[in-house]
């Protein structure tokens, strides 16, 4: 994958556009206008620059002039680390879809091999109370983006499998030919599986990494098909389960009839059977996961690291009516987020208890979801200390979530890495005192150090910082004051379109 911007798209004789050309200098492109213009025609073409048939599935004799003649046909000019690539996609005249890189005839799973697209449509929405094949046609598309073979695996597949039950349908009984059409089967499905498999595994570790569940919930996923450790076996079983498939009149077994089985984590409940916010709240979960996947190979991999913050500032306006905080006798601490391993809250909560013991006025609330927040419950039940100033807090609502905020002084967010920022969003806007990481996203935007809070990166600099607040008697009230300045200053709407504006003119990512 190589540093991509769209530079040029034209469309010709597409859906509403009958000869369209768009010019691009910047890496941020935004279409805007009236219901029925053909903002969304113009998405589409660009999500045919990915392998499959684009964002509304359409197929290749769907998508010509909705009035006129001639077979439709995009160009786009890509530049890719300072180097100009044209690609070419159009229906020929032989009806079928056609690919052109640079003037020259490639494949149609080339341009997974260049581009890597992520969409979000609307009729995604019910997905997990929809068919099993949408489900899997949802899977592939996602997996498209990691290994750029599959789409021609899943047609070799499917050409395949169709052979296969016509033989049935025929009552042919020559093995030889059985034999042929089923080790096609066989190749293709085991890596169409393994394939799937991988790209759950990777998106689940990225999940649970790099997500927060107190946004999107964590989601536990799996394939219902068996799984086979090679082809081989995949071809055995087909060749053992003939005489059944025969009298079914279809093949019972492989990956076309695998499901997607999604639960929401903290729940364990099937998405399927989740309140339909809770279902968009999962779909959008796996989105996140693949892009931050995907994100953290342009940082780590290519080095791009200037990526801007934006956020919702309606979100916050509950948190800018909170009154600053004053030194009141006690000093409750908060932290609020997943509770995994790279939020490192059993370490804040055994940071805390030193504090606990020397300090009578020192207080600690928790609130979260996650692996290791039975591991932080077991070290408060087995502290005297920790059991008369630690309290746990379980959120029902988004709405309940602003009160907590508004009872406590200071928000300790010790993570080893975070790309989140809601929770010290919410923390400057209610007006708190914030000890946090410089590895979270937010903590480079709205915290400085000594100012409206302290940067830490070990346990002992965690420690001082949380000692700092119970000695300075001040501190409270200094750092509350600048961190509601801060808050109202910058999350408001007009803030955060400068913001907006200074990124797009600046460029986001520099050439």
């Amino acid at each position: 994958m190589d540093n991509q911007h769209l530079r040029r798209l034209t469309l010709r004789n597409f859906r509403s556009h009958e000869n369209l050309k768009l010019a691009f200098d910047s890496n941020f492109i935004f279409f805007s206008g009236p219901n029925g213009i053909g903002k969304t025609n113009i998405l589409e073409s660009i999500s045919l620059c990915s392998p499959g048939r684009g964002l509304r599935f359409a197929n290749v004799d769907e998508l010509n002039l909705i009035s006129g003649t001639g077979n439709w046909h995009i160009s786009a000019l890509f530049e890719i680390e300072k180097e100009f690539l044209e690609l070419e996609i159009g229906m020929g005249d032989n009806g079928k879809k056609s690919v052109r890189v640079d003037g020259k005839k490639r494949p149609l799973n080339y341009v997974g091999k260049v581009f890597k697209i992520i969409w979000l449509t609307p009729n995604m929405d019910r997905l997990w109370v929809g068919s099993s094949y949408e489900r899997r046609r949802f899977l592939d598309r996602i997996v498209m983006n990691f290994f750029p073979d599959h789409p021609k695996d899943c047609l070799t597949y499917d050409r395949a499998l169709r052979q296969r039950n016509q033989l049935f349908r025929d009552n042919q009984n020559d093995s030889a030919w059985f034999l042929a059409v089923e080790r096609q089967l066989a190749e293709n499905g085991y890596r169409i599986d393994l394939n799937r498999r991988k790209v759950i595994d990777l998106l689940l570790k990225t999940q649970k990494e790099k997500t927060d569940p107190s946004f999107f919930p964590y989601l536990e996923a799996s394939l219902t098909a068996e799984s086979f450790s090679n082809s081989d076996e995949f071809l055995e079983v087909l060749v053992k389960n003939r005489g059944i498939d025969k009298c079914s009149g279809r093949t019972l077994i492989g990956p076309h009839k695998s499901d997607l089985m999604v639960r929401h984590s903290s729940k364990n409940i099937e998405a399927k059977y989740c309140s339909t916010g809770e279902q968009k709240s999962l779909l959008l979960s796996l989105f996140i996961a693949n892009a931050f996947y995907h994100y953290d190979y342009f940082v780590t991999v290519l080095g791009i690291n200037n990526v801007a913050l934006f956020m919702n500032y309606d979100d916050y306006k509950p948190y800018l009516n909170h009154p600053n905080r004053t030194n009141k006798g006690t000093i409750t601490f908060l932290y609020g987020g997943a509770i995994d391993r790279r939020m490192r809250v059993p370490e804040t909560i055994k940071t805390f208890e030193r504090i606990a013991n020397k300090y009578d006025e020192a207080r600690l609330v928790i609130g979260g979801y996650g692996p290791e927040k039975e591991q932080c419950k077991y070290i408060i039940d087995n502290s005297s200390v920790l059991l008369k100033k630690v309290t746990f807090y379980d959120v029902k609502s988004w709405n309940e979530i602003p009160d907590v905020f508004s009872k406590c002084d200071v928000l300790v967010n010790y993570a080893s890495y975070s790309p989140g920022s809601g929770v010290i969003l919410s923390s400057v806007a209610s007006g708190m005192g914030v000890i946090s990481n410089i590895s979270i996203h937010a903590t480079r935007h709205f915290v400085i150090d000594n100012y409206n809070g302290f940067i830490v990166d070990d346990e002992n600099s965690l420690y001082k910082a949380m000692e700092n607040y119970i000695v300075n008697k001040n501190l409270i009230e200094e750092h509350s004051e600048r961190s509601k300045s801060i808050g109202l200053n910058t999350l408001t709407y007009s803030r955060h379109i400068e913001d907006f504006e200074h990124i797009i003119n600046k460029k986001l990512i520099k050439n």
